[in-house]
């Protein structure tokens, strides 16, 4: 224990360590002395600002008129511009070349995929390289391949 607070009961030691600790904001490591975004209370409650989901508004600024259809509408059409964007080759990425690529990539992967699962069934080994080889020759080759 240290030279002063020595004479101090755990009990003493412990509400005058929690005093100082709520005084101060709370704050963990690397937060300084604010405790983060809100502000630490006496009793411990959060009195920050958050985020209501699926609005896109603060939790004090939240419309209570807004209905469980249109919020439920409201989150229905992020999901479908969240999946969009995904499906573009990113997170809306406005990269249409990037976009191209990553389409083209996953196109790749299923003729490929598709090729191999044909010689798997035939019990034979796919050629070498095929990964390697452009989407016009993936192409003609599952052709090649179903017509036998």
């Amino acid at each position: 224990m240290g030279c002063c607070d020595s004479k101090l009961s755990d009990e003493q030691l412990a509400r005058k360590l929690q005093t100082q600790y709520d005084n101060h904001g709370g704050g963990g490591y690397g937060s300084g002395q604010g405790g983060g975004q809100g502000t630490r209370s006496s009793g411990g409650a959060f009195t920050g600002q958050g985020q209501v989901l699926g609005t896109g508004a603060t939790a004090g600024a939240a419309s209570p008129g807004a209905s469980t259809e249109d919020r439920r509408a409201a989150a229905a059409a992020a999901a479908e511009a969240r999946s969009q964007g995904f499906q573009q080759g990113g997170s809306g990425s406005a990269n249409k070349e990037k976009a191209k690529k990553m389409a083209d990539r996953r196109t790749k992967d299923e003729l490929v995929g598709k090729i191999e699962a044909h010689y798997a069934t035939k019990g034979e080994d796919p050629p070498f390289g095929l990964p390697g080889a452009s989407l016009e020759v993936l192409r003609k080759h599952l052709d090649e391949v179903k017509g036998r």
